[in-house]
């Protein structure tokens, strides 16, 4: 499965991809997530930061679910 790279507005990209580096065999794997971007709440000059999480396909549907939420609530427009 390949991985999908998200690059939104500002300096944030989003990488998502199937991981399967901890599932035995028969096992299910989990979706990592690794953001890549900068750094501007420390107080210091902006620096590149990275980070990673890993959830369970139920989570990652979940994290969808509201995504497509947002989405819908974002087109209506402010009210």
């Amino acid at each position: 499965m390949k991985a999908v790279i998200f690059s939104g507005e500002g300096d944030l990209k989003v990488r998502l991809e199937a991981d399967f580096n901890e599932a035995s065999p028969g096992e299910q794997g989990t979706v990592r997530l690794h953001a890549h971007g900068m750094d501007v709440e420390t107080g210091e000059e902006p620096f590149e930061a990275a980070v990673y999480g890993w959830f369970s396909p139920a989570e990652a549907r979940e994290i969808a679910k509201y995504l497509n939420e947002m989405a819908d609530r974002a087109e209506e427009g402010a009210a």
